[in-house]
């Protein structure tokens, strides 16, 4: 489940008890909760300060077809990308046809850049130019 950091610290109250495992998550009528320790709690904040805030709530299941194994941060940056010239978003766009989702030359990093980044899957260009997008969390 990817969880968004401003969601969590108020939703996540639990540690949900499924097959013997422990996952944070938000309360349910489905599956069995049980109270956690301060302690317990404030592990789980300090994981929860280590995943950045995915803007347009994406996760593991979304990267299929054209964008799959292609890290979120790049998703993420193009999706912003595409944001920003046609003010909408629209995924399945990316995951179909990624050349048509925005005008890559319009971009601050230019037509050159998306391409090695798209085409060629350079991704390490796209980390050296944009270090920040490293920290998006899967789920």
């Amino acid at each position: 489940m990817c969880l968004q950091k401003s969601e969590a610290f108020e939703k996540i109250q639990y540690i949900i008890i499924m097959n013997e495992q422990r996952t944070y998550g938000l309360v349910s009528e489905r599956v069995k909760v049980k109270p956690i320790t301060n302690s317990e709690w404030d592990s789980a904040k300090k994981e929860l300060e280590k995943i950045k805030p995915n803007p347009f709530g994406l996760t593991k299941k979304d990267l299929i077809d054209n964008i799959k194994n292609f890290p979120m941060g790049v998703v993420v940056r193009m999706m912003e990308e595409m944001k920003k010239q046609r003010d909408y978003i629209d995924l399945r766009t990316f995951q179909t046809d990624i050349t048509a989702t925005f005008t890559w030359r319009s971009t601050e990093a230019g037509q050159d850049f998306w391409h090695a980044v798209i085409k060629s899957k350079d991704f390490n260009l796209f980390f050296n130019k944009y270090p920040e997008y490293r920290e998006y969390n899967l789920d």
